[in-house]
């Protein structure tokens, strides 16, 4: 995880530096020759992603948390809004989506001899992001984003003897990366962005450590 924190870190500083550094550049031009950069970024949106999300389900059993883990398909839909100022060179925004996934695992409580199935298909989130527009025509945005995403699961319990029991174990868990979004045609906007994340257990026993895995996402906006 310190990899990918140190390379986020070094994007957020990044951003944060020509954030600082535009104002001045601005200023110190004639503002008769300033062009106003296009709104690409402007606006609300809808939108769609595909891509591989760390995955992650814990259930109960005597007071130890078993986790499951992978990283699997997922497809997110996502309606949202942004505003671009400074001379349109810098852009926040915050955006909902709803997200179709396969979430499905299987995993054994090896001290009770109980095997488990974790069943997910959904996801919900929130999410903020900020980022500055780059390039001669101002047709590229580099920015920082960072959801907070809801999954449930169903598990569904068999014991060594053959009884079944079920439980429900609702996940949240922060995810937070970098992305680069560029408009491909009229009001269609293509992105793609590259993401951590992060659970806190509190001072709950779990059966494992959550492995760091990134997650990858390509997707298509469609601005209004």
């Amino acid at each position: 995880m310190k990899t990918s924190q140190s390379t986020i870190l070094i994007g957020a500083n990044f951003i944060l530096l020509l954030a600082l550094l535009n104002p001045f550049t601005i200023w110190a031009q004639d503002s008769e020759q300033v062009e106003m950069s296009s709104k690409h970024f402007n606006g609300f949106y809808l939108g769609t992603s595909i891509g591989y999300q760390n995955i992650f389900g814990g259930a109960f059993i005597d007071d130890l948390d078993v986790l499951a883990q992978k990283s699997s398909a997922v497809l997110d839909y996502s309606v949202g809004y942004r505003k671009q100022f400074l001379q349109n060179k810098i852009m926040v925004g915050g955006e909902f989506f709803y997200g179709l996934t396969d979430g499905d695992m299987t995993e054994m409580d090896t001290r009770s001899q109980t095997k488990i199935f974790y069943e997910n298909n959904t996801q919900l989130g929130i999410g903020l992001q900020a980022g500055v527009v780059l390039g001669k025509k101002d047709k590229a945005l580099l920015y920082l984003f960072f959801n907070e995403t809801r999954r449930v699961f169903d598990i569904h319990f068999t014991t060594s003897d053959g009884s079944r029991y079920t439980q429900e174990d609702t996940q949240y868990l922060d995810r937070y990366g970098v992305g680069l979004e560029m408009p491909v045609y009229e009001r269609l906007n293509l992105r793609a962005y590259i993401a951590n994340s992060y659970s806190n257990f509190d001072d709950l026993e779990t059966s494992m450590d959550v492995n760091d895995k990134l997650d990858y996402n390509v997707g298509i906006l469609l601005n209004f």
